[in-house]
C-alpha cells in the first residue's frame, strides 16, 4: 500500500510539473513538491528519476532536425519556409482574410447586370496568381504550425524533466542509484550542448554532482570544465585557463583514485573529462593521468561503456594503443556478464588496429562462453570478422569463434543490414563472410542457396531509383538515394559464385542482362560485371552449353 501511495503521489506531481502549457506557479509548485516529497519519503526518489528518464527518452530532442529547430524559434505566423511562394510573394506571411474593397462595394447597379457573360467566363478561369499564392503560403503556415506545436510539447516535457531531476539531486541526491546516474550521465552528456534545453541541463548537470563523493567545490568545478568542453563557444572560457584546468582537475582526481578507487557515481560523472584529457590532452603528463585512471578502475564495478569508447578512439588515433589495448582486455577480464555494444561496434571499423583491440577483448569476456547470452547481432559480428583480411585479426577471430561454441545460423537479416554501410570494407567483408556461411550451411541446408539469391536479387530490385516522369522540362530523375544499398548487394553478388547452385546459373544471367548491367552507378556496374565474370569462370566449363543457348 505504500509503493501505491508512492506511486499515486509522484504521478500527481509529475503530472502537474509536466503539463503542457501549464502556468509556472503551478511548475514552481511542483517542483518544491517534489523536494518536500523525497525528503520526506526517501524511497519515492527511484520511482521519479525513473519516470523522468523515461520521459526524456521518449521526446528524442537529439532527432529533432535543423530545419524543425528553425520552424520551432520562428514566431508563429511568420514563414520560415518561403520557398513555396514566388520571391514578389515571400513576404506575406500572415493568412489573409478576404475583405470586399471599396471599389467593389461601389460597383454600380449597371456594370452588375453588364457582364453576366464576362462573370460566368471569370469563374471559369478559376482562381487568380494570386490567390494560388497566398493559399500555397497558407498551406505551408499550417503544416509549420502543427511542426511548432509538436516540438514545443516535446521541448517542454524535456525541460521540466530535467527541471524535476535537479530537484531531486538538490533535495536527496545521494540516493540515486549507479544505474540510474550513469543513465542520466548519458542523457546529460547526449543534450548538454542542445540549443533549446541547454540551461536546464546544464542546471542538470551541475545539480549532479551532489550524488558524488566530491566535495562541493571540486564537484561544481568538474561540472564547470565538463560544460565548456561540450560547448560550442569555448570562448567562454581562454584556452589557457581551460587547460590548466584540466590539468589540475585530472591530477587532483589521479591522487584520490590512487588512494581509495572513486566511487561508481564519481567516475562516471568525471568519464568525459577523463576522455578528454586522453584524446586531447594539453599535456602528455594530462594524458598518461586520464590512462591511469582508467587502469585503475578497469574493474566490473564501473560501467566500461564510455571508457571503451574512449580508448578504442585512441587507438584509433594512434594515441598509446598498445596502453589503450591492454586497458581494453582488463576491462573485459572483469566479470561483466554480457557483450559490450562498444567491442561490437569497434568489429566494424575501418582501422584495423581498432578490430584487433576489439578482438582481443572479446576473447577475455566471460559471455564468450556462456550460451544464454548468445544473439543473431553477436553471431554475426564473430562471423563476420573471420573475414577481416588482415591474417593477424583472423586468426584471433577464429580463436574467438571457436571459443563461442554456436552453431552455424541460417538467418541473414544482419548482413543484409550491412549493405547500407558507408564504410567500403564493411560491404567487401560482409559479401564474403556472407558467401562463405551460405556455402558451409549448403550440405544441411541446401536450399538455402536458391532463397539467399533470390533475396539478393529482390532487394537489387527494392533499391532501384523510381522511373523518370516527363515534366515540364522533359524527363526529370528522382535522387539516387539507395545506390550505396545497391552497391553491397552487387559486391554480395560478385562473392557469391562459391555458394551458387548451378541450377541458378541461367537465372542469375536472365537476371543481369535486365537492368544490372546498365545501372547508372559505375560501382554497381562494375561489381555486376565482375559477378558474371566470376560466375562464368565457375561454372563455365560445366554449362556452357546451356549458357551459350540462353
Amino acid at each position: 500500500r505504500q509503493l501505491e501511495l508512492y506511486n499515486s503521489v509522484s504521478d500527481a506531481i509529475i503530472a502537474r510539473t509536466l503539463q503542457q502549457n501549464s502556468h509556472p506557479l503551478y511548475q514552481s509548485s511542483g517542483l518544491r513538491a517534489t523536494q518536500f516529497f523525497v525528503q520526506e519519503f526517501p524511497k519515492s526518489v527511484n520511482t521519479i528519476v525513473t519516470k523522468c528518464i523515461r520521459n526524456i527518452r521518449d521526446n528524442k530532442l537529439e532527432e529533432l532536425t535543423q530545419r524543425e529547430i528553425e520552424i520551432f524559434k520562428t514566431p508563429d505566423g511568420e514563414l520560415y519556409d518561403t520557398s513555396v511562394a514566388t520571391k514578389q510573394f515571400q513576404s506575406r506571411s500572415q493568412v489573409k482574410e478576404d475583405k470586399p474593397t471599396k471599389k467593389a462595394q461601389t460597383t454600380r447597379p449597371s456594370q452588375q447586370t453588364a457582364g453576366k457573360k464576362g462573370k460566368q467566363s471569370a469563374k471559369k478561369q478559376g482562381p487568380t496568381k494570386e490567390e494560388i499564392e497566398q493559399q500555397k503560403i497558407n498551406k505551408q503556415l499550417e503544416a509549420e504550425h502543427s511542426i511548432r506545436q509538436a516540438v514545443n510539447e516535446r521541448v517542454n516535457q524535456t525541460i521540466s524533466s530535467f527541471d524535476l531531476l535537479t530537484s531531486v539531486f538538490q533535495s536527496n541526491g545521494k540516493l540515486i542509484t549507479p544505474e540510474d546516474f550513469a543513465k542520466i550521465s548519458d542523457l546529460v552528456l547526449l543534450l548538454l550542448n542542445h540549443v533549446l534545453v541547454r540551461t536546464s541541463v546544464t542546471q542538470c548537470h551541475r545539480a549532479l554532482s551532489k550524488c558524488t563523493s566530491f566535495s562541493q567545490a571540486l564537484g561544481l568545478r568538474i561540472g564547470v570544465l565538463t560544460q565548456r568542453i561540450f560547448d560550442e563557444s569555448p570562448n567562454k572560457m581562454p584556452y589557457s585557463e581551460l587547460s590548466q584546468t584540466l590539468v589540475s582537475v585530472i591530477s587532483k582526481l589521479l591522487s584520490m583514485a590512487q588512494n581509495q578507487p572513486l566511487d561508481v557515481s564519481s567516475f562516471i560523472y568525471v568519464c568525459p573529462l577523463i576522455e578528454t584529457g586522453l584524446l586531447r590532452p594539453t599535456t602528455f603528463r594530462v594524458q598518461q593521468n586520464a590512462m591511469s585512471l582508467f587502469e585503475i578502475h578497469a574493474t566490473s564495478s564501473y560501467p566500461p561503456g564510455r571508457p571503451l569508447a574512449a580508448l578504442l578512439k585512441a587507438i584509433k588515433a594512434n594515441m598509446m594503443p598498445d596502453k589503450s589495448e591492454a586497458c581494453i582486455v582488463k576491462f573485459s577480464e572483469s566479470d561483466l556478464g554480457y557483450f559490450p555494444q562498444q567491442l561490437i561496434d569497434g568489429c566494424y571499423s575501418d582501422s584495423p588496429a581498432v578490430r584487433h583491440a576489439c578482438l582481443s577483448g572479446l576473447m577475455e569476456l566471460d559471455a564468450l562462453d556462456d550460451p544464454t547470452v548468445a544473439s543473431l547481432q553477436v553471431s554475426t559480428t564473430l562471423w563476420f570478422i573471420q573475414h577481416d583480411g588482415v591474417a593477424a585479426n583472423e586468426a584471433l577471430a577464429r580463436e574467438v569463434w571457436a571459443t563461442y561454441e554456436q552453431p552455424l545460423f541460417q538467418d541473414f537479416s544482419e548482413f543484409y543490414k550491412l549493405f547500407a554501410n558507408p564504410s567500403l570494407f564493411v560491404r567487401e567483408t560482409n559479401a564474403r563472410a556472407l558467401a562463405q556461411l551460405v556455402h558451409q550451411n549448403t550440405p544441411d541446408h541446401p536450399e538455402l542457396s536458391t532463397k539467399t539469391l533470390d533475396t539478393l536479387m529482390n532487394l537489387y530490385q527494392e533499391y532501384l531509383p523510381p522511373e523518370p516522369v516527363v515534366g515540364v522540362r522533359g524527363l526529370e530523375f528522382a535522387e539516387d538515394s539507395a545506390f550505396i544499398q545497391r552497391q553491397g548487394v552487387s559486391i554480395a553478388l560478385q562473392e557469391f559464385y562459391i555458394a551458387m547452385h548451378s541450377s541458378d546459373v541461367i537465372r542469375f544471367f536472365k537476371f543481369l542482362s535486365e537492368s544490372p548491367l546498365i545501372d547508372g552507378d559505375d560501382v554497381v556496374r562494375q561489381r555486376m560485371i565482375q559477378a558474371g565474370i566470376r560466375t562464368t569462370e565457375q561454372f563455365g566449363e560445366s554449362q556452357h552449353e546451356s549458357m551459350l543457348a540462353h
